[in-house]
C-alpha cells in the first residue's frame, strides 16, 4: 500500500509540474520563428556595446592569427618538400661554404660587424675538433641592452 501512495504522489507532483510548464513546452514544440519571437531582447549600455565591439575584434584578430599560422605552417611545409640539402652540400665547395657562413658573424674578436639595427661583437672563440663556439654579443641600434648569444658550429660529424 505504501508503494501505491508514493506512486500516486510522484505522479501528482509530475502533473502539476506539467501543468506548470505546458506554455513553455507547447513554444518549444512550436516554429522556431515563434520560439525566437518569444525570447526576450537584450538591453545593452554603451559599455555593454564597447565591450561586444572588442570582443568581435578580438575574435577577429584570432582568426586572422590562426589563418596566418596555418599559411605560415603550409609554406614551411612546402619549403621543406622543396629543400634539397643534399644537393646543395655535394655541389658546393667547402671553401665556398666557409665563406657564405662567415658573412654572417664576425670573423675575428672585438671587431664589430652590423647587419641592418643590429650590431655583432665576437667576444669569445672556442675550436674543438668537431665544432666551434662563439659567443657573440648582439645589440640593437644605439640601445645600451645588450644579448649574449652561444653559437655553435659543427665542421664535422662523428662516425657512429
Amino acid at each position: 500500500m505504501e508503494v501505491h501512495e508514493k506512486a500516486s504522489f510522484t505522479n501528482t507532483e509530475l502533473h502539476k509540474a506539467m501543468n506548470l510548464h505546458i506554455g513553455n513546452l507547447r513554444l518549444l514544440s512550436g516554429p522556431l520563428e515563434q520560439v525566437r519571437a518569444a525570447l526576450p531582447s537584450p538591453t545593452l549600455t554603451e559599455d555593454d556595446k564597447q565591450v561586444l565591439q572588442n570582443l568581435k575584434r578580438i575574435l577577429a584578430k584570432v582568426q586572422e592569427m590562426r589563418d596566418q599560422r596555418m599559411s605560415l605552417e603550409q609554406q614551411l611545409r612546402e619549403m621543406i618538400q622543396k629543400d634539397d640539402i643534399t644537393t646543395s652540400l655535394v655541389t658546393t665547395d667547402r671553401s665556398e661554404m666557409k665563406q657564405k657562413v662567415l658573412r654572417y658573424f664576425p670573423p675575428e674578436r672585438g671587431q664589430p660587424v652590423v647587419q641592418g639595427p643590429i650590431t655583432l661583437v665576437l667576444t669569445s672563440l672556442k675550436v674543438a675538433p668537431t665544432h666551434v663556439e662563439r659567443m657573440i654579443t648582439l645589440q640593437y641600434r644605439d640601445q645600451s641592452l645588450k644579448r649574449t648569444v652561444v653559437h655553435l658550429q659543427f665542421t664535422s660529424w662523428p662516425e657512429l
